[in-house]
């Protein structure tokens, strides 16, 4: 008859098996928390920048179709950690359809407007864009003529009055928007910074001329 012997395991290698286990899965789950901090930080600062894309696309479009005369700018600056940034309104004047042909004068070309376009930033962060139809339009290049922030810069878009006819939040995460007129030039500047969740700053700023001033500026 033969015997044959098991040997177990110890209770000191059982220990030792289970501390090495618990440092592999910490160190995985670090690595893993570490790459997901990266990858969520990664993202963060490419919707940042691509909104800010956007937002640099639309303005420069928008302001290269108007016409400087039209263009009009209310000041207005918020605290933000201690720090001062402006937070002002730009209005212009645009088109409703750019395809139509009865949107423009029959003899010099020129657009008949008929909408104006209002963009301004929140004490809360928004960065809006709305638009303004007046039920009358006299279709001449003159500024919007009853601006008043306390109708059409309001937090809440949705509760803003008068003649607005729709708008558009092109970011939640704005730090400053200013809009400079220089009517020796006929330009318009902009200067825009949005922040991303990691804390730091996408800037953009831009200089337009806007095409369709009629008659033209000695200097641009």
């Amino acid at each position: 008859m033969v015997r044959t012997s098991v040997r177990g395991f110890t209770l000191l290698e059982i220990i030792l098996a289970c501390a090495m286990l618990g440092l592999l899965t910490l160190a995985i789950f670090r690595s893993f928390d570490y790459g997901a901090r990266a990858f969520k930080k990664a993202t963060s600062r490419q919707d940042s920048q691509a909104a800010l894309r956007s937002v640099y696309g639309l303005l420069r479009d928008d302001l290269r179709k108007s016409h400087f005369r039209t263009i009009s700018t209310i000041e207005r600056s918020t605290m933000v950690e201690g720090q001062a940034y402006r937070r002002d309104g730009l209005c212009l004047a645009s088109l409703r359809d750019w395809n139509a042909e009865e949107s423009f004068d029959d003899i010099n070309g020129l657009p008949k407007w008929d909408r104006y376009l209002l963009y301004y930033g929140t004490f809360e962060g928004l960065l809006i864009r709305t638009t303004l139809d007046h039920d009358r339009p006299d279709y001449s290049p003159a500024p919007f003529p009853d601006l008043d922030e306390g109708r059409y810069l309001k937090e809440d878009p949705q509760s803003n009055t008068g003649y607005q006819t729709g708008y558009r939040i092109l970011s939640r995460d704005l730090l400053e928007f200013q809009g400079e007129l220089h009517p020796s030039r006929d330009t318009v500047e902009i200067r825009c910074m949005l922040r991303h969740r990691s804390g730091k700053q996408n800037e953009i700023s831009l200089t337009v001329y806007p095409q369709n001033t009629w008659p033209k500026g000695e200097k641009r």
